[in-house]
């Protein structure tokens, strides 16, 4: 007769247990939580455990059984401890993954289960699809997401700074988020950082579309997943940029067919360079909710290695079935900042959104615009880690301070809100020919 899953998590279950109680503070090595657990007796003894090696206390089945009968009246764990005691783990490592894994395969039952009383209740089509993949995309981020003390925290922060600075010694790019392409940006911002919500906003016409295309490029060309969701855009003038800025053959060139020999031949070795792009993901659709954008990025998550998520942009994206106010758009545009903010974090990608501004910056002496220009700029202001807004002076005639009319390839950064580090300007390039921020 086969062994069941369970019955040998169960085993492994006892022995891991059975084993802490002779090491105390060596428990603290392995990585399991009392929730990977399926025995609630052992969960809550593994819990003690934990809590009582990383205070110092000792560990022993008396100790263990006081703290849980004081914590959790009424529960009596000595006879489990006892028999864990009679077999522990020699090699506690082995039956880490199998606790794990019987873990994952009862969460993923749950989720199907859950999803089948959500269908039973009324819940169908798309909605059900993001019901269920909402609840496994939970499985994986408990799995990923386990907590640690602050101690592995710092050693574990440590290590990976000492990667970047060697990588720096070796003359390499190295920022703690991912590589911009504009090197004063990543000295304030670290880089474009995971786990947050990036806003990246503008009067139409400054470039938004432009720097987010550059980010992407950029990403890609690091080996960096990238998932577009390009929703102004048709194909063909996302395509054509992309290929702009890879040959540096103007947009309208290539609108306008205007191309001789030479021009042609760059478009070709371009769409060669491009094609390699196996990680740079765009979604096309004109009208998707918030709920909708992040279920297609994490259909695809794994296989396309994201990193970076892309909106372009945010006021675009409408509300999701039975919202109460769907003709607010300050309403819809918060709901779906908050659903774009918390799959940042959930998932742990950096997800950058752009945002158009009002025209409140227009009637102003000096027009660079201001976090209070945000359009429906509640929650875009609140979820928003960092925001970056867009600004060129020469659309507005500007001189600089010896009367001189400023270049039209001046574009400035400005970093509004950094909730990681400074603020400030960043003085970019802006190629208007081939649409490209550097």
């Amino acid at each position: 007769m086969s062994t069941s899953p369970t019955s040998v998590s169960r085993r492994s279950e006892f022995g891991v247990v059975g084993w802490a109680l002779d090491h105390g503070k060596r428990s603290l090595d392995i990585e399991l939580e009392h929730w990977h657990f399926e025995h609630p007796r052992l969960a809550s003894a593994w819990k003690a455990i934990r809590s009582m090696a990383a205070a110092g206390d000792p560990v022993d089945a008396i100790s263990v059984a006081d703290r849980i009968e004081r914590e959790e009246t009424g529960l009596v764990v000595m006879p489990v401890l006892l028999e864990a005691m009679r077999d522990p783990a020699g090699w506690p490592e082995l039956h880490e993954e199998k606790i794990r894994d019987a873990w994952v395969e009862r969460k993923t039952f749950q989720a199907f289960i859950e999803t089948h009383h959500a269908r039973e209740q009324g819940i169908l089509g798309p909605e059900l699809l993001d019901e269920a993949l909402r609840r496994l995309a939970e499985i994986d981020v408990a799995e990923t997401g386990r907590s640690k003390s602050i101690g592995d925290l710092v050693r574990d922060r440590y290590r990976a700074i000492g990667e970047l600075l060697d990588a720096q010694l070796r003359g390499e790019v190295a920022t703690t988020g991912i590589h911009t392409g504009i090197r004063d940006l990543d000295a304030l911002l670290g880089g474009i950082q995971l786990g947050i919500c990036t806003v990246l906003a503008g009067r139409p016409g400054m470039g938004k579309s432009a720097l987010g295309q550059t980010l992407c490029d950029n990403a890609s060309a690091a080996g960096v997943g990238c998932h577009v969701f390009s929703l102004e855009d048709t194909t063909d003038a996302y395509t054509d940029r992309a290929l702009s800025r890879e040959s540096r053959v103007p947009a309208e060139s290539i609108r306008s067919l205007d191309l001789n020999r030479e021009k042609f031949s760059r478009i070709a070795t371009a769409t060669q360079n491009l094609a390699g792009r196996s990680g740079w993901l765009v979604d096309q659709r004109a009208a998707i909710t918030g709920e909708e954008l992040v279920r297609t990025v994490r259909r695809s998550l794994r296989a396309n290695k994201t990193r970076l998520v892309l909106v372009d942009y945010v006021q675009l994206l409408k509300a999701p079935p039975g919202f109460p106010y769907p003709r607010d758009l300050t309403a819809v545009v918060n709901h779906a900042m908050n659903v774009l903010a918390d799959a940042a974090k959930q998932d742990a990608l950096a997800y950058v959104v752009l945002a158009q501004l009002n025209r409140d910056c227009e009637k102003r002496e000096d027009k660079r615009p201001m976090l209070s220009d945000l359009k429906q700029s509640g929650a875009i202001e609140e979820r928003a880690k960092a925001v970056l807004m867009l600004y060129r002076p020469s659309l507005y005639e500007e001189e600089d301070e010896r009367g001189v009319l400023i270049p039209p390839e001046v574009i400035e950064i400005l970093v509004r809100k950094n909730n990681q580090g400074r603020i400030g300007k960043v003085l970019a390039t802006w190629d208007g020919p081939t649409t490209t921020v550097r």
